[in-house]
């Protein structure tokens, strides 16, 4: 896929990149002492219960509106979601090495491919998903990995691809 193809020139790829930290944390499934695994994910019905999202709605609504002037979205000129402070603004040397060191970002990303497929649409999600599941094993009992939980961190910017991946995972 060069720069005069017309996947590249509109936009309908899907890029494929791993972070590699620097830190070893067992994926090995966890288990009950009833002997079963322990879902990396919320059941659905615990996912969307009422008393959830009562609770975050409560605990938001407790938050006085002005205090919005002192948050540190204000204060420090925070333009990002996930919230990353600018080491620029760092109230101190440790807090921008901090920064600095972040894992966010590009920092320890490593890009492995790009694919023809267009994850916005269903077809092209789920043809990233089984090219994801044959390289993660998930689903997969043959598999190297089989036995480990997978990590999954997307970056995206609809919402309509946030409901078609929640779809996917829970169905």
């Amino acid at each position: 896929m060069y720069t005069d193809k017309h996947l590249v020139q509109n936009a309908l790829w899907t890029a494929h990149g791993v972070k590699i930290l620097p830190y070893q944390v067992s994926l090995h499934w966890s288990w009950t002492p009833e002997e079963k695994t322990i879902s990396a994910f919320p059941y659905l019905d615990q996912f969307l219960a009422n008393p959830s999202h009562a609770g975050l709605l409560s605990s938001l609504r407790s938050v006085p509106y002005y205090q919005y002037q002192n948050a540190i979205v204000v204060k420090r000129d925070v333009r990002r979601i996930p919230l990353k402070l600018d080491f620029k603004t760092a109230i101190d040397p440790n807090e921008a090495n901090h920064l600095k060191a972040s894992y966010d970002g590009l920092l320890y990303f490593h890009p492995v491919d790009i694919y023809p497929e267009n994850i916005a649409s269903h077809e092209g999600l789920l043809t990233a998903f089984r090219r994801l599941q044959l390289l993660e094993g998930f689903g997969v009992e043959d598999h190297r990995r089989f036995g480990s939980y997978s990590l999954r961190h997307v970056d995206f910017s609809t919402v309509t691809l946030l409901w078609s991946q929640f779809v996917v995972i829970y169905s």
